[in-house]
């Protein structure tokens, strides 16, 4: 039987979450409720981290103290103010959230696969080190204003294993805070100067899309099985059966996604039309937003942690956990990872149809989420270069053979580039 309404899931995938915070209180209260270890299943307490952090001195383990100065406005360990400006309600920072597909928080709750734990931090931290590489801060002197890269950043990173409770139980859900303190020091004017970060918001598709490739391609280089989905990725081994079963989170904000669809479409199509961004990231990000109103507290959950692996076992079949196991993960195939040169001409044909994409990162994202697992980040950076060639002369050439793919996965993306024309990339040009 058809759907009597839109499909809301395809809008639900994971997202880089970037959530400005305002005022020293609220930063307090959400440093105590939401990242202190009290009130997660973490590994450790939180880390500093960033070329800022180094500038200050600041490192290993994350101090309330130290954590609350800097909400203030103050260096660690004195009174002297960081930035020139001061006020009650100054924007504090940002919380970068990154999450790893369900289908590795699932397999990291059965297995503790330390070796997987120690590809996700790696990831993660090779993620940041691009987002602090494009840190910037507004120059309001010797002309009109701008912005200036000053790459680097104060922030702590904060390891969570589960999601928030749900009748008082908790999904695996394994993710990494990343609170980014609204400071950087501009080398050019010697002095810590507040952050600029419009560009790294509007570019969270690209970072996301960046973090995912990371993690991917550790996964496939050390033998583990993935497959790759519309946005990101799974463990192919684990079925999308087991991964909606605890996925409890996400269906609870479809829900409220459907009673209030109409006001969340249109803000969504405003930040269409503002950034020229996908319409499912646009939803992603207006989903990230409200999902605070949803949000049950940490201290809901009723279980130790012995007894919420106890639970997660009971609510899996015998095959679904057998799928769970290293030597199953490591032995399944991969699924629809697709040739670098298929993955570049599919982005390119999704750039030429969609020529309001005005970002540069937003196309490298396109391309790192169709060549997951094959084309690198490094590898991707040249695209932004070739994506700009592109524009400026919309050249295209006649049809020719598809390159190939691994296993067949790369149906729906034939369908989407077509059998008309075949769009000649430019780093193909000679």
């Amino acid at each position: 039987m058809r759907s009597s309404g839109p499909d809301y899931s395809v809008f639900l995938r994971g997202m880089l979450r970037i959530i400005e915070r305002h005022g020293a209180a609220d930063t307090a209260k959400y440093f105590d409720a939401s990242l202190a270890t009290t009130d997660y299943y973490v590994r450790e307490c939180g880390t500093w981290a960033g070329k800022g952090a180094e500038r200050l001195g600041l490192a290993g383990q994350v101090r309330r103290e130290d954590f609350m100065a800097l909400a203030n406005n103050k260096a660690p360990g004195t009174d002297q103010r960081i930035t020139v400006r001061l006020k009650e309600d100054r924007r504090t920072g940002y919380d970068f959230c990154f999450a790893v597909p369900k289908s590795v928080s699932l397999y990291l709750a059965e297995t503790g696969d330390k070796a997987v734990e120690q590809m996700i931090l790696e990831a993660f931290n090779e993620t940041m080190t691009d987002v602090e590489a494009r840190m910037e801060t507004r120059v309001r002197i010797g002309g009109p204003d701008r912005d200036r890269t000053t790459g680097n950043m104060v922030y702590a990173s904060f390891i969570h294993t589960t999601g928030r409770p749900i009748e008082g139980i908790c999904d695996p859900h394994w993710h990494i805070h990343a609170f980014t303190f609204n400071a950087t020091f501009d080398p050019q004017e010697k002095r810590w100067k507040a952050g600029q970060f419009g560009n790294i918001k509007a570019d969270a598709p690209f970072y996301e899309a960046a973090f995912n490739n990371y993690l991917a391609g550790k996964l496939v280089a050390a033998g583990y099985g993935v497959r790759r989905t519309d946005k990101h990725f799974e463990l192919a081994s684990v079925s999308r059966e087991l991964i909606e079963k605890f996925s409890k989170r996400t269906r609870l904000v479809e829900q409220f996604i459907r009673e209030n669809h109409t006001a969340l479409y249109a803000k969504a199509r405003a930040l269409v039309k503002k950034t020229g961004m996908e319409f499912a990231d646009a939803f992603a990000h207006v989903k990230s937003e409200i999902g605070a109103r949803t949000r049950k507290k940490k201290t809901e959950n009723k279980l130790t942690a012995e007894e919420q692996l106890v639970s997660w076992r009971s609510q899996m079949t015998p095959a679904e956990r057998v799928s769970l196991q290293k030597e199953v993960v490591k032995g399944t195939p991969n699924e629809n990872l697709l040739d670098p040169e298929l993955a570049k001409e599919l982005a390119i044909k999704h750039l030429y149809e969609r020529a309001s994409v005005a970002r540069a990162l937003h196309a490298a994202g396109m391309l790192l989420r169709r060549g997951l697992g094959r084309v690198t980040v490094d590898q991707d950076q040249s695209f932004c270069s070739a994506r700009q060639a592109f524009h400026s002369s919309r050249l295209c050439r006649k049809a020719c053979d598809y390159p190939g793919s691994t296993r067949g996965g790369e149906s729906h993306d034939r369908a989407r580039l077509g059998r008309k024309r075949r769009v000649r990339v430019p780093w193909q040009w000679k």
